[in-house]
């Protein structure tokens, strides 16, 4: 039997419920998996590039407001460094 090393992204549960599975697929069964699997990556990377996207926005919003860099980060979960960024890109 074949050892396979996991990286990291496969310690998410969606992975580690089916990797063990995946070992024991037939060739078309793992053509389909991998096609999932590259279709869930997809959608979970535009879902990642909203939900910041959005932050930044909220961001943004507060800095014209002038909150301090503290509080928009405790907000939005942005670094300071971030937040300081986008001060600097609104001047």
């Amino acid at each position: 039997m074949k050892k396979y090393i996991k990286a990291t992204i496969f310690n998410e549960s969606i992975f580690e419920k089916t990797f063990d599975t995946a070992t024991h697929l037939t060739k078309e069964q793992k053509h389909v998996y991998e096609e999932n699997l590259i279709q869930y990556w997809g959608m979970k990377s535009a879902l990642e590039t909203a939900v910041d996207d959005k932050l930044i926005e909220v961001a943004k919003n507060f800095i014209e407001l002038h909150l301090d860099n503290a509080t928009i980060s405790k907000i939005t979960g942005l670094t300071i460094e971030q937040i300081e960024k986008l001060r600097n890109i609104k001047e």
